[in-house]
């Protein structure tokens, strides 16, 4: 949390506030999942039919992100976006997959995400908050319908949909990052849809940030 509030900091003495607090953490797959081996960070059982489960790893390509976008200070709200390529598919019982792929994910919660003291949580269910999975075809997002597949937010119990805290959630430690939230089944799907995945914060360069700060000087300059 401390490299947390010094992000913060920065932001705030750089002058970078104008366009909201931006915080990004490398994610990884958690190592307590239901269905591990393999390990996975994502895991949509019913997605390729019936009630075949189905997870897919953050930890194969290691570029999926999460980001957290601030605007609070400015009148607006908190985002929660994650994104990144994943490789997976349905489980073959083995601790292996049946047929694997890489799939493209992005995934926004823009709906009453709120600051805690440890993280951030997203409070009740809305179809705002949602993205997709989709197949790779040669780098990029295939293009064929066929290969998309939808996900949208689901709260828990409690009312939450999404909690990204550092908590070590299922881990040995009680402070390490955990993102952890549900999806809506589509088309009568059963078994388990949801994200449960480690973080990491990757540290903002103080030189992006003065950057900013000595557009913005430009750009008053000019108009002046």
């Amino acid at each position: 949390m401390k490299a947390l509030l010094s992000c913060a900091v920065i932001a705030g003495v750089c002058g970078c506030s104008f366009a909201g607090t931006v915080t990004q953490y490398r994610l990884g797959d958690h190592p307590d999942g239901n269905q591990n081996p393999p390990p996975y960070g994502l895991r949509y059982d019913g997605m390729f039919g019936g009630s075949a489960v189905a997870t897919f790893s953050m930890g194969y390509y290691n570029n999926t992100t999460l980001t957290v976008t601030d605007n609070t200070d400015t009148g607006g709200n908190i985002e929660i976006n994650i994104a990144g390529m994943l490789y997976g598919g349905e489980v073959d019982g083995s601790g292996g997959y049946v047929a694997p792929s890489a799939y493209h994910l992005n995934f926004t919660y823009t709906f009453n995400v709120q600051a805690e003291a440890n993280g951030w949580i997203a409070v009740g269910e809305d179809s705002a908050d949602a993205g997709t999975l989709i197949v790779d075809d040669g780098g990029s997002a295939s293009s064929n319908p066929a290969d998309s597949f939808s996900l949208t937010s689901k709260a828990d119990t409690a009312g939450n949909a999404f909690l990204f805290l550092a908590d070590g959630h299922r881990l040995p430690d009680n402070s390490s990052w955990v993102g952890r939230g549900w999806f809506q089944p589509h088309n009568g799907q059963s078994g388990s849809q949801d994200f449960l995945f480690t973080a990491t914060l990757i540290p903002a360069p103080a030189s992006a940030c003065l950057l900013g700060a000595g557009g913005l000087m430009i750009s008053r300059r000019r108009r002046g």
